[in-house]
């Protein structure tokens, strides 16, 4: 199945909500089934795919993460779970469990905006590649109670699709 994810893509405007979950797959296929959201591209982030991550300043070389994206109205909601290796998916699962995670925005430039994120004291928490696409985490969390996140959005060819 071809999953159109095309959405308008606006600097510095919302284009992602996330939450996480310990079954990523459980929860798309409860998602598609009660509320009718989907069809849902599925990403293995790994590598040799994830490249340049780091997660709280500490270059992580081997870590894995399944995300589910889907276009609902104009933004996509996404659902993460984390397989092994360092990153804030666990975190976020080992300290409050499942739900939602993060706020994404998209960003052309993602050096120039973590840059600009920088000047008003706003730090990465992880950051990383994926075919293309460069996506930033931000510290964000305790003062804004979600995590934020940044991206240029690149489009990748899933590895599966839902249903």
């Amino acid at each position: 199945m071809n999953v159109d994810l095309k959405i308008d893509l606006v600097e510095g405007k919302i284009i992602q909500i996330c939450e996480v979950t310990w079954n990523a797959k459980e929860k798309i296929k409860t998602l598609w089934n009660t509320f009718g959201i989907g069809p849902w591209a599925i990403y293995y982030l790994r590598p040799p795919d994830l490249t340049d991550h780091y997660y709280k300043g500490i270059k992580v070389e081997d870590s894995s993460f399944i995300c589910a994206s889907a276009k609902s109205g104009g933004i996509h909601y996404e659902v993460s779970q984390p397989e092994y290796g360092m990153g804030i998916y666990s975190e976020l699962l080992e300290t409050k469990g499942p739900g939602l995670h993060h706020v994404k925005l998209y960003y052309s430039d993602i050096e120039k905006a973590k840059q600009e994120f920088k000047k008003k004291n706003i730090f990465v928490l992880e950051e990383g590649k994926f075919r293309g696409d460069h996506f930033v985490f931000f510290d964000t969390e305790k003062e804004h109670g979600v995590v934020w996140e940044i991206s240029n959005c690149a489009d990748a060819k899933p590895d599966e699709t839902y249903p």
